[in-house]
């Protein structure tokens, strides 16, 4: 994994240092946005490619609302109906000690298996950088035989998705994209994993500037203007596919800022939009770190930053506890006791998604294990999928903020 990301880092900057140095006239004050295609995916698709790709002549098939899951002895495909994501894996071969590989010998040869492998079967995203510094990147995996000796398993051959941006900065990667095969033998597809969204027509519009951009983290996060230092780096927008099971309509940019108290050394994170075209929304009530008695209402109050997504709005609001509580802008909830992380989501008419997070405790006798899981709650892109992870998942914010960096690339 390591090699992955040194690879993957220094191939971002190398693209980013060319696309600064040609004499391509970019649109400074627009970027770019991307409709996305409709995917049909039918048991009778799934079914052939099945049985042509992966060899699976009569698997056992179920399904659900969200995905097609397909075994057949130790093979496993399943693809989800909203994306045409899959993931497929032969446990018989793949990481398995007793089986080993002596073909193809060398990368080149690996990658070339892998390219013929997506084109026969119509997987090779027309995104996806097949030459250059971008170009598909092979190693092989070894695995400890029983005499203790390791031996090579399978090669992994990884794919590089870019979007244009619209902007100086180019080509830019795309968080949650994802095109790895793993091969067998002789190039046997043993392992896949693809992620991804067909593209339609790009669109340019108007760009959040800089001077905005800390305007709207000051907006998001409640603090006076003077309190956000003046950015003064570049801005560079990172575009996020929605979690598999999630229907997309539009690819869009995000501006993705860390901040840092210098007194208490604590991180503060903002995603705001690096266009108008996205919606923006903050937690207005209650307060992080609110205490309220037993019984008591909750007021939960969200607010829409005007001029960015389109209404009508759809909210939905979340407690790590006790899961949905409520599904307008305003209301008044009663919550188990115990310490919560609440969650507010916010789509718009166009899909375009934001959230922000808090923790909040109501008094009284509380069971020391929640009764929602946090991967219970909705999986939706942008703002939400990194908060959940940390950007904006913090339990206290600080009133005075210096910014220490701007997240330039995040690769998957």
């Amino acid at each position: 994994m390591r090699v992955f990301k040194f690879f993957e880092i220094s191939a971002a900057l190398a693209v980013l240092a060319a696309s600064l140095c040609t004499n391509v006239v970019w649109a400074q004050d627009q970027i770019a946005i991307y409709r996305v295609l409709p995917v049909q995916v039918t048991r009778d698709s799934v079914l052939k490619l099945a049985r042509e790709a992966f060899s699976m002549a009569s698997p056992q098939v179920s399904e659900d609302d969200i995905a097609f899951m397909l075994a057949q002895e130790q093979k496993r495909l399943t693809v989800w109906k909203a994306s045409g994501a899959m993931l497929f894996a032969d446990d018989s071969k793949l990481w398995n000690p007793d089986y080993q590989i002596t073909s193809p010998t060398d990368p080149e040869s690996a990658a070339q298996l892998a390219v013929q492998f997506l084109k026969t079967y119509n997987l090779l995203p027309p995104q996806a950088v097949l030459e250059g510094i971008f170009a598909p990147f092979a190693q092989v995996h070894y695995v400890k035989g029983a005499d203790g000796q390791e031996v090579p398993n399978h090669w992994s051959v990884r794919f590089t998705l870019l979007v244009d941006s619209g902007t100086p900065l180019g080509l830019v990667s795309i968080d949650k994209a994802q095109l790895l095969l793993q091969l067998g033998q002789n190039g046997e597809v043993i392992g896949l994993d693809f992620h991804w969204r067909n593209l339609g027509e790009r669109q340019l519009v108007p760009r959040v500037t800089a001077a905005q951009a800390r305007e709207l983290l000051a907006w998001k996060n409640k603090l006076p203007l003077s309190q956000v230092p003046p950015i003064n780096n570049p801005l560079h927008p990172q575009y996020t596919l929605h979690y598999p099971e999630v229907p997309q309509a539009w690819l869009y940019p995000l501006y993705h800022l860390l901040l840092i108290d210098p007194e208490r050394g604590q991180m503060v994170g903002g995603i705001v939009p690096a266009s108008r075209f996205s919606v923006l929304a903050r937690i207005a009530s209650p307060q992080p770190d609110q205490s309220f008695p037993p019984d008591t209402p909750v007021e939960l109050r969200a607010e829409v930053r005007e001029g960015f997504g389109s209404p009508p709005y759809r909210y939905a609001w979340y407690s790590v506890r006790d899961g949905l509580i409520s599904q307008a802008a305003v209301a008044r909830v009663r919550l188990s006791p115990g310490v919560h992380q609440l969650w507010l989501y916010v789509t718009d008419r166009n899909g375009t998604q934001d959230s922000q997070t808090l923790y909040i405790n109501v008094e009284g006798e509380s069971s020391a294990t929640s009764g929602t899981s946090l991967w219970q709650l909705p999986l939706i892109a942008s703002g939400a999928g990194l908060g959940m992870i940390g950007v904006l998942g913090f339990k206290r914010r600080s009133r005075r903020l210096g910014i220490v960096a701007l997240l330039l690339l995040s690769l998957a």
